[in-house]
């Protein structure tokens, strides 16, 4: 069985958790700052109540200690953070790539970064 990669090889730079929708943040990504379910909790109000700054501001305050404010990217119209990716063994997926997270049994997706860790290169793979 043969392995297909598909990428432009273009490298991009992260979002940064200020930077992005706060449904998506609030909604995908709020398992990521357990260290203060409160102040999650009021981030979910303040946008229910229509108030989404102040929601993004509740998120940012109550995951500041757990260092998640960047590492957010987004492709084919779904959001990502880098600790949803696995270790990318060199055997299967090649030395370039960092990690994956697949979607299927036989797909997914993969994420090359920067020795900075500022930026990343992103691909699917199909077995």
């Amino acid at each position: 069985m043969t392995l297909e990669i598909v990428t432009n090889n273009h490298w991009r730079p992260f979002k940064f958790a200020y930077t992005m929708p706060v449904e998506v943040l609030l909604n995908q990504f709020d398992y990521l700052g357990n260290s203060d379910q409160e102040g999650i909790n009021k981030a979910k109000e303040a946008l229910a109540d229509g108030r989404p700054e102040d929601a993004l501001g509740a998120f940012l305050e109550a995951s500041k200690d757990w260092g998640g404010l960047d590492g957010y990217f987004s492709y084919k119209g779904h959001w990502y953070h880098t600790s949803g990716f696995t270790h990318a063994p060199k055997e299967v997926f090649g030395g370039k790539w960092s990690g994956y997270a697949g979607d299927s049994f036989f797909s997914g997706v993969l994420i090359e970064l920067a020795d900075d860790g500022e930026e990343y290169r992103v691909g699917t793979y199909i077995s």
